[in-house]
């Protein structure tokens, strides 16, 4: 067990780790966010000074920013801050800093940035204000009120005195960008897509064992195990009746590893002795599944016998093969899951090159 000691002038004060511990957690939650808000910050800018690039017409501009709106909603349904709207601000943003993106910038969220955008047209007086609602921490209301207020005109506060700085933790605007839709969108957009994708499979793969009517039953999706003072999630738990045994599926999206054969016997194991009857079930039976773009991979496994069935001298046993499908009829039934996630990212170039020639 791990034991907390206080050392220094205070060791025989009450130690409390799990303040500390919590603290250390919600400092890193808020540097992650700045780190998210960074990225989306530059990818705004980006894509506008890709726009700019271009040097569309007024009428070719009107309508790229329509059709690039369009196919990324079609392509992305559930992305947030591509509107016409919000597209037009990201080539403001690129046309008022075109070398570079101040850092002032980076450390407010989006909607600060368009308010200095909307209320005011100096470069330098927008960096003074990103600055001070940086390091002072002001929401978007404060950042607006100061803006009327003629916070920059007042002699007591010129151009780039950034005043007292406040604790990161104690930012209103930091605050606000933990709950940022956009933020959020692209924090936590990858983790989310591979979820999206593994639920994708997972649908595939129930669906398919349970349409081939020779005796699959599901038993559980996400079942939580512990072996070996591990714990660790199987991903599909299935039971079948003919055979008398469970069948544990262990998915991977992320390539091929020889870990997760590994993982699998864990898996294995742990049903034997956590969920198995053993005076009614025969041994269990695990089901590797890698599926990413570039493979489909279908591996059986019973016991410390590994066998691919369609190559390799290990086979299973001739009752099990005629039971189970073929790796190719599973990596049949999960293709479409894997193709409806291979689509390219190059909306924004296809939408701009495609189409008539501007004016």
């Amino acid at each position: 067990m791990t034991e907390f000691r206080e050392t220094g002038d205070h060791a025989d004060a009450p130690a409390e780790p799990p303040r500390t511990i919590t603290r250390e957690i919600a400092r890193s939650h808020y540097r992650s966010a700045l780190t998210a808000n960074g990225e989306l910050i530059h990818q705004y800018w980006r894509i506008g000074r890709h726009i700019l690039g271009h040097r569309l017409g007024d009428s070719r501009y009107d309508e790229v920013l329509a059709r690039l709106t369009a196919e990324i909603r079609a392509e992305y349904p559930r992305a947030m801050g591509y509107s016409r709207a919000n597209l037009h601000r990201m080539t403001t943003f690129a046309a008022a800093w075109p070398e570079f993106v101040p850092q002032s910038m980076e450390l407010i969220p989006w909607g600060h940035v368009v308010v200095l955008l909307d209320m005011l047209d100096d470069r330098a007086t927008r960096e003074f204000y990103a600055m001070k609602a940086a390091h002072e921490g002001w929401t978007r209301s404060t950042l607006t009120m100061m803006i009327r207020s003629g916070l920059h005109l007042r002699p007591d506060h010129p151009l780039y005195d950034t005043g007292r700085t406040v604790p990161l933790e104690d930012r209103d605007c930091v605050r606000d960008m933990l709950t940022d839709p956009y933020v959020r969108e692209l924090f936590d957009g990858g983790e989310r897509r591979g979820r999206d994708l593994e639920a994708r499979i997972v649908d595939a793969v129930v669906t398919f064992l349970q349409d081939l009517r020779v005796g699959f039953a599901f038993a559980a999706r996400r079942r939580r195990l512990s072996a070996r003072g591990e714990e660790f999630v199987a991903d599909l738990l299935f039971y079948h009746l003919a055979l008398h045994r469970y069948v544990v599926v262990d998915l991977r999206t992320d390539g091929f590893a020889p870990e997760h054969t590994d993982r699998l016997d864990l898996c294995v194991a742990a049903v034997d002795d956590q969920v198995r009857d053993r005076m009614r079930d025969e041994p269990t039976l695990g089901v590797l599944l890698v599926a990413s773009r570039d493979q489909i991979m279908v591996e059986y496994r019973l016991g410390a016998m590994i066998s691919p069935l369609s190559v390799g001298p290990h086979t299973l046993p001739a009752d099990l093969q005629a039971a189970l499908p073929t790796p190719a009829e599973l990596a049949g039934a999960i293709a479409p899951a894997l193709r409806d996630d291979s689509r390219e990212d190059d909306i924004l170039e296809r939408t701009i090159t495609e189409g008539p020639a501007g004016p």
